[in-house]
């Protein structure tokens, strides 16, 4: 089973059978998938409403998913794939 996170967790171009599509503030367990996918190329998050380049609104949301993978046993035994925007 793949769970593939994503900013909005609604992108259709990623469904499939045996495909779980969850935003990333809602992730599952890391442990109960053989492979998860973290895109990151939705450029609203991204975004900042402060007026200080310090931060962006998502952060939040990254950090926890950051301790996510730390304590995770899938970094051990199952696979993580990042998807990053192609720069221009």
């Amino acid at each position: 089973m793949i769970q593939i996170l994503t900013y909005k967790g609604n992108e259709d171009g990623f469904q499939g059978n045996g495909i779980k599509v969850n935003r990333i503030h809602d992730a599952e367990s890391l442990d109960s998938f053989d492979i998860n996918v973290i895109c990151l190329q939705d450029v609203e998050m991204w975004t900042s409403e402060h007026t200080t380049r310090q931060s962006i609104d998502s952060i939040n949301d990254l950090e926890s998913l950051s301790v996510m993978i730390d304590n995770s046993k899938v970094k051990e035994n199952g696979k993580f794939y990042i998807l990053l925007e192609e720069l221009e």
